[in-house]
């Protein structure tokens, strides 16, 4: 069976404990933690983008392929990133100690959120945000993950006790490092807004969003894309994934029904604001919804605080515990055994869901390989050098080319390996 389906399974446990027993035990959650945390620090080659983030890491000045014109090259990387590696770098660290430093505070940070606003559902939030905040985003995505827990441990307790300059202060931080930052530096304007403002602003967005995904609308942005010399811009534009649609749309909606039936009894103004930014994000996503990846990447921080409100309902609304609880332990399952798939698909692996391997940097290098085509992963790396280094057998290495044509080749080959390399291109 595969370790990642056991960690889920250790989560659902204790999480399950929790929720039959009525108490947050501090002993589950802290076990819970460190679970994640060495999981996710002690990973070797695991990840959709692992191999990229070891390329740009070493193409840093004082990296083991150091790129020349580091600082106006890979343009895609947004400077705050640029500057960690570098600094990183600048004290001779390895790129095994980068990730494992950078994976210990998303997941520090992912538990602050946790205690911080998840007050008596602490485990129950770490297994909500296992499937896509941890397992896709920590895992893969580690620049947007980074910041997307830096929005939940800080930001978002910042913005609910009312420091908002400590919020814009982060906010603009975050945007240095990815740039989708803006979406959750923009959040507080919902703060202007009525509920009723907030769902005609969200029935607006759905309505565009219908509108951009018809083939007509979609050939005149290209077209005004190739006038600007920004040609297939809009490529992202595939049309709708319905059954990523659907599972907003139903999660919304339970969320949305109970919060409701709350706000009746309670009035809270905390939880009031936290809606409000849900519905932000969601409204996002529809105005987005024929570019499934570019709408998922721009409104997955404020999708994570349904986390927020699921813990509240789950503590707070004795009522709707069990019918809330069953619901999103289906979600999470369903939404488990779904993105391992994908990754198997991305990372190009040789296995299926049940045996999805889990490789650590106690193993050697060369494991991963037994499930991870060496042939992409050398594309990827580029530098003979730096996949020697990686792990790739002999046989899959390549020849060095010129300086100069390699860059060119690393920068396409990374491109076209990594949807996500290309939209953040955009």
């Amino acid at each position: 069976m595969s370790p990642y389906l056991i960690v889920y399974a250790f989560l659902l446990i204790l999480a399950t404990v929790s929720f039959f027993k009525k108490k947050d035990y501090n002993v589950l959650f802290i076990v819970s933690a460190v679970v994640l945390t060495l999981f996710l620090v002690l990973r070797y080659g695991q990840g959709s983008d692992y191999f990229s983030y070891m390329r740009l890491y070493e193409d840093a000045p004082g990296g083991m392929v150091a790129l020349k014109g580091f600082w106006a090259k890979n343009q895609n990387i947004e400077i705050g990133w640029k500057l960690i590696e570098f600094l990183f770098q600048a004290i001779n660290t390895p790129f095994l100690v980068f990730m494992g430093v950078v994976g210990a505070i998303s997941v520090l940070l992912l538990c602050r959120f946790a205690i911080k606003c998840c007050p008596g559902a602490r485990t129950f939030a770490l297994l909500l945000a296992y499937p896509t905040l941890y397992l896709t985003y920590l895992f893969s995505g580690v620049r947007q993950g980074l910041v997307i827990c830096v929005f939940l441990g800080l930001m978002l307790p910042f913005l609910l006790e009312k420091k908002y300059w400590q919020y814009f202060a982060v906010g603009v931080a975050c945007i240095f490092i990815h740039n989708t930052s803006i979406v959750v530096l923009c959040a507080p304007i919902v703060i202007l807004f009525s509920r009723k403002v907030i769902f005609l602003l969200l029935a607006g967005c759905s309505v565009l969003g219908v509108l951009i995904s018809a083939p007509f609308a979609i050939a005149l942005m290209n077209k005004v894309s190739d006038m600007l010399g920004k040609g297939n811009y809009f490529d992202g534009f595939s049309g709708v994934s319905w059954i990523a649609l659907a599972e907003r749309l139903v999660t919304f909606t339970l969320i949305a029904f109970v919060f409701f039936k709350y706000q009746k009894q309670n009035d809270d103004k905390e939880m009031e604001l936290v809606f409000k930014i849900y519905c932000y994000g969601l409204g996002i996503y529809m105005l987005l919804c024929s570019a499934p990846m570019v709408a998922s990447r721009m409104m997955i921080q404020i999708k994570m605080v349904e986390i927020m409100l699921a813990g509240a309902i789950i503590v707070k609304m004795p009522k709707w515990r069990l019918p809330v609880f069953v619901f999103f332990v289906a979600l999470t399952a369903v939404m488990t055994w779904k993105n391992l798939g994908s990754y198997i698909e991305q990372g190009f692996y040789t296995c299926k869901v049940q045996n999805y391997p889990y490789v650590s940097v106690l193993h050697e290098k060369e494991t991963i390989f037994n499930w991870r085509d060496p042939q992409t992963i050398m594309k990827t790396i580029g530098k003979r050098k730096l996949a020697e280094t990686a792990g790739v057998p002999q046989a899959y290495l390549v020849q060095e080319k010129s300086e100069t044509q390699s860059t060119k080749d690393r920068s396409d080959e990374y491109a076209n390996s990594n949807p996500s390399y290309r939209g953040q291109v955009r």
